[in-house]
Order: C-alpha cells, then sequence, then structure tokens
C-alpha cells in the first residue's frame, strides 16, 4: 500500500511561458502531480516512479523557488513557484524514502 509522506504547491514548467498549477506528492514509492484549476486533467506526466529517478533537487528560479525531477532516462521536469522551505523539505524526504 502507498504511504503519502507530503504534498507541495507547484507549477510544472511545460515551455518557457507555460505553467501548470497544482499539487506535487511524495510517496513512499512515487512522486504524483495534480494539475488544478481548469487545467485538472490535463497533466502531460503526472506519475514519477522513484525507482526511475536519478535525481531530485531544489533551487531558486525565476519564479519563487523550484524542484527539478531527473529522470534515468534523462528527461527533466521542472516544477515552480514552490515555497522556499517546502521545496527543501520535499527534496529531504525524497532522499530519506530512497534511502539517500
Amino acid at each position: 500500500m502507498t504511504k503519502h509522506i507530503m504534498s507541495v504547491n507547484a507549477s510544472m514548467s511545460l515551455y518557457r511561458s507555460t505553467l501548470v498549477p497544482g499539487k506535487l506528492n511524495l510517496y513512499d514509492d512515487i512522486i504524483t502531480f495534480e494539475a488544478q484549476g481548469p487545467l485538472a486533467g490535463t497533466e502531460v506526466k503526472d506519475t514519477f516512479l522513484l525507482d526511475e529517478i536519478k535525481s531530485i533537487k531544489s533551487g531558486i528560479s525565476t519564479v519563487p523557488f523550484r524542484i527539478a525531477i531527473m529522470e534515468k532516462n534523462g528527461e527533466s521536469w521542472l516544477f515552480d513557484q514552490v515555497n522556499r522551505q517546502e521545496a527543501k523539505a520535499f527534496v529531504k524526504s525524497f532522499k530519506a524514502a530512497v534511502g539517500e
């Protein structure tokens, strides 16, 4: 059974000026993204298996703070407009879930 660890408000960055607002959810085996508002259900990608993630980082971006997920296949996914403390806690919780 999948155990929920935490969620943060974030916007998936699709192109330079296209952000999809939603919620990034960390579970003990996956990360999910749920678009909210009028774009609900239109996610380009909504599930990230923890064992397919090469790295996850948080850092400053042009819009408050960012979480970047890099998959083992080389694909990267950016989530902007994240509260700084929540972004750091999300990355720390991810690392604890995968045993880093």
